[in-house]
């Protein structure tokens, strides 16, 4: 899978190409789920010894789910060589900063949930 991402200035609205291919027959039913991760997330950090670090940097911190958390099915035979594009249009929340930002993509088998591919990609 490859991802595409473009935005616009305030308020956010942006909106995902996923590009989806098969490199293999799949019989199975599919589904795709994509999020929203930011990094450069400044707070204060409890350590292990309970001392307070001031400015401590979080990193890859889910802050949306774009598609339902259990993925949108995707609409394929999953014959070799298959393709298809999924785009969704969503709207990131004013709290977050979108240079810091990216979206993760992953194909995923609806009965079992195992993850077949993923991919991310920078806003």
């Amino acid at each position: 899978i490859y991802t595409l991402s473009l935005h616009d200035a305030l308020p956010i609205l942006a909106s995902a190409d996923i590009f989806v291919s098969f490199q293999s027959d799949i019989h199975d039913s599919l589904t795709l789920t994509v999020l929203l991760m930011e990094d450069k997330i400044y707070t204060t950090q409890e350590s292990s010894t309970k001392n307070k670090i001031e400015n401590y940097e979080q990193n890859h911190v889910l802050r949306q789910t774009i598609t339902d958390p259990w993925g949108i099915d995707i609409d394929a035979a999953g014959t070799a060589g298959e393709k298809r594009t999924v785009r969704l249009n969503y709207e990131i929340k004013d709290h977050i900063n979108p240079d810091n930002c990216t979206l993760v993509a992953f194909v995923s088998n609806k009965n079992t949930r195992k993850i077949l591919n993923v991919t991310r990609c920078t806003l």
